[in-house]
């Protein structure tokens, strides 16, 4: 499989703000990652988030505690499209995070823009060289809480996000509800762009990829009722040209890294190196 994208693929990017790759790992690809995430979810970890009902929401920092999703942000099928999203450029890795939406999980995630966080509070001074890897390690279908975004919103502004009133302090490693984000869309803005350019759903088997663009709005439902695991893993590339500028209560390292260093693809057989009993004994 060829590692770099198309033409048309980058053209269709640009034009709406994502790009899904169905079956872009192979099936032994993502079970090993599954597996691992597992076994990460059991761990105590300084970058596990919770919702209110105490379940592991997130895990920040996954390629810091883990060879397999330290293999995967180097991966060349994630680094080099990644590289062409933002122009060309060596890119760092900003963020690797796994984001667990258990069957029978009532959480959710409001319509956002990521570029709000990381400009706002990361620093960084262009969206436009920032490109977002997320991996499907389950099927996603229209009943466990796909991914939606509107199609064209990378356009919108970003002075047009605006903070909710309850705030979600990912680094204190709770969210105060199953939804809330520190900053959302307005329902305004929401309907706006989506009677204007609609919404789409991000479906795949397990071991698909969508490339998204930082700001392009989107959001995810309850898996409340659904008897199917959805985890997803993302990787925040950003351009070392894009470098963030310091300010004041930056993010713990493990969700805003400060390792501004290129990184290197490694070899497309990364994921395929690690064993489950290797996995287990560390």
């Amino acid at each position: 499989m060829a590692m770099k994208l198309t033409n048309d693929q980058l053209n269709f990017y640009n034009e709406n703000g994502y790009l899904l790759l169905p079956n872009y790992f192979t099936p032994v690809e993502v079970e090993v990652m599954r597996s691992e995430a597992a076994v990460l979810r059991l761990r105590e970890l300084p970058g596990r988030s919770f919702n209110v009902d105490q379940v592991v929401r997130i895990i920040h920092g996954a390629h810091f505690e883990s060879r397999v999703f330290q293999g995967l942000a180097h991966h060349p099928k994630l680094v080099e499209p990644a590289t062409q999203l933002v122009g060309g450029s060596s890119v760092y890795i900003h963020r690797c995070s796994i984001n667990f939406k258990g069957a029978f999980e009532e959480t959710m995630w409001f319509w956002h823009q990521d570029s709000t966080y990381l400009c706002f509070q990361d620093g960084m001074p262009r969206d436009n060289q920032i490109s977002i890897a997320l991996t499907f390690l389950h099927k996603v279908t229209e009943f466990n809480g796909p991914i939606m975004i509107i199609p064209g919103s990378h356009r919108r502004a970003l002075k047009q996000t605006a903070a909710r009133g309850e705030v979600a302090v990912l680094h204190q490693g709770k969210y105060p509800s199953k939804g809330h984000l520190a900053y959302t869309t307005s329902p305004e803005i929401v309907t706006e762009l989506a009677n204007e350019h609609g919404i789409v759903s991000m479906k795949g088997s397990a071991g698909s990829v969508l490339f998204l663009h930082p700001t392009c709005i989107h959001g995810s439902g309850s898996n409340a009722i659904s008897p199917f695991n959805r985890t997803i893993a993302t990787v925040v590339y950003n351009s070392v040209e894009n470098i963030p500028k310091p300010g004041e209560n930056p993010r713990p390292e493990y969700i805003a890294s400060r390792d501004y260093r290129p990184i290197e693809p490694l070899a497309e057989d990364i994921l395929l190196s690690y064993s489950a009993t290797e996995r287990g004994a560390e």
